[in-house]
């Protein structure tokens, strides 16, 4: 791995955990609480994704605009729940 690339997503990954921790700090998420993750997709830095730090991924469920954005991000999580591209639904299964 080159260089720019370690120190991208280094960068990456300290931003989102410091948004994770801001995110935390003001909604205190539950349990039973869930999360529309708008622009969902396994396809840019699956490791610094908010599902990575959630502690409740199963109450995640992802949108996105490109249908194989919203299918990485299926295979890569392996969510239960349903995810969303427009107005069509992908089902666990699909």
């Amino acid at each position: 791995m080159g260089l720019y690339k370690r120190v991208l997503e280094e960068l990456s990954r300290k931003s989102r955990e410091q948004k994770f921790a801001l995110f935390s700090a003001i909604f205190k998420p539950r349990l039973e609480d869930r999360i529309l993750d708008i622009g969902a997709s396994g396809r840019t830095f699956p490791p610094y994704t908010f599902e990575d730090f959630y502690p409740y991924p199963e109450q995640i469920v992802g949108a996105g605009i490109a249908l194989e954005d919203v299918k990485a991000a299926k295979r890569i999580y392996g969510r239960k729940n349903l995810l969303a591209r427009s107005c069509e639904w992908v089902r666990a299964g699909s």
